[in-house]
């Protein structure tokens, strides 16, 4: 099963799979992106980051799957997307990524193969962790809010399989995100 965990900015969607994947044997898939790395955020970890060459090249060959581009507030483009071949590899897998992706995923994998869980926290709680995450400036703070408003848009007719809140602990969202996947002996 595939897993395919989403989420509006700033609910904490790579914390709590990033904590969830610690605790278990379910493999959490890295996407690629062109976009700068974060102050907080690992190569190889959070996302595979590439340069514009390489993820085109990659694209252009055919490994990547689910090829995303965003015009940022600064006018850049950042592009995101994932490696088929890794996320085929495993049994069961779980990846972070937007609601435009489901369908795509949909379409190559079968539905019978997804799992779609959104991840969600009110919007005072996510604000506080998107600017807790990085350091702020001017450019950031507008971003934040194109974000912020796109995430309306995006999500507004969503529907998924399963909702996760993260507006209490992280323990209480990984344990309801392990009771989902694993079952309900897992995640007390």
């Amino acid at each position: 099963m595939i897993y395919l965990v989403v989420g509006k900015s700033g609910v904490g969607k790579s914390t709590v799979v990033d904590e969830f994947c610690k605790r278990t044997s379910i493999h959490k898939v890295i996407p690629y992106t062109t976009r700068p790395i974060r102050d907080n955020e690992v190569g190889g970890i959070d996302y595979h980051f590439v340069s514009e060459k390489v993820f085109k090249d990659m694209a252009f060959n055919g490994n990547l799957t689910n090829v995303e581009s965003y015009r940022v507030y600064s006018g850049d483009i950042w592009y995101y997307g994932f490696n088929l071949d890794e996320i085929k590899k495993y049994e069961n897998c779980i990846l972070v990524c937007n609601p435009k992706n489901i369908e795509g995923f949909i379409s190559r994998l079968g539905k019978e193969n997804i799992h779609t869980i959104e991840i969600i926290a009110d919007l005072n709680t996510r604000i506080e962790r998107y600017i807790d995450r990085d350091s702020m400036s001017i450019e950031k703070i507008q971003e934040l809010v194109r974000r912020f408003i796109s995430d309306e848009k995006e999500f507004k007719d969503l529907v998924t399989d399963d909702l996760v809140g993260n507006e209490f602990t992280l323990e209480y969202a990984v344990n309801k995100l392990t009771r989902i996947i694993l079952g309900d002996n897992h995640g007390e």
